[in-house]
């Protein structure tokens, strides 16, 4: 199953309840989010983030009704989300947030990761970003 990337850009400070994870403060930056679907389901996945008004099903959710992500990037090589969360943190990133989007991958402490600045990505994305996100939920 590909991986990818959401980048979302935290202008000011934001404090939200996710889900079973309680109430989570949010300091102005750049956050990183790790995920993976299936090939045939990673699109209509990924459009689903960059729409506000949706039913909150995964910790991310939350974050992507209030603040709409800037891009996505699909690793299609076989890998796996905590190892791509491990090639993020050596570049200079930190997770947060306890099991945010880890409740499933005990190997990670979050699949959410925080840096002040905007840092490079690894090799081998492709930028995804859904022009018409509705088309996808028709």
């Amino acid at each position: 199953m590909p991986v990818y990337v959401l980048l979302i850009r935290i202008k000011d400070e934001l404090t939200l309840r996710v889900g079973s994870l309680g109430e989570l403060t949010f300091a102005p930056g750049y956050y990183l989010y790790v995920g993976r679907a299936p090939k045939d389901r990673i699109f209509r996945r990924i459009a689903r983030h960059f729409m506000r008004d949706k039913k909150l099903r995964r910790h991310i959710d939350y974050i992507t009704s209030k603040i709409k992500p800037e891009r996505a990037f699909i690793y299609r090589k076989e890998e796996s989300e905590s190892e791509m969360v491990k090639k993020l943190s050596n570049m200079g990133r930190r997770p947060v947030h306890k099991r945010f989007g880890s409740s499933d991958d005990p190997s990670s402490y979050s699949h959410l990761l925080y840096s002040e600045r905007l840092l490079s990505l690894p090799e081998g994305g492709e930028e995804y970003v859904p022009e018409r996100v509705e088309t996808y939920f028709l």
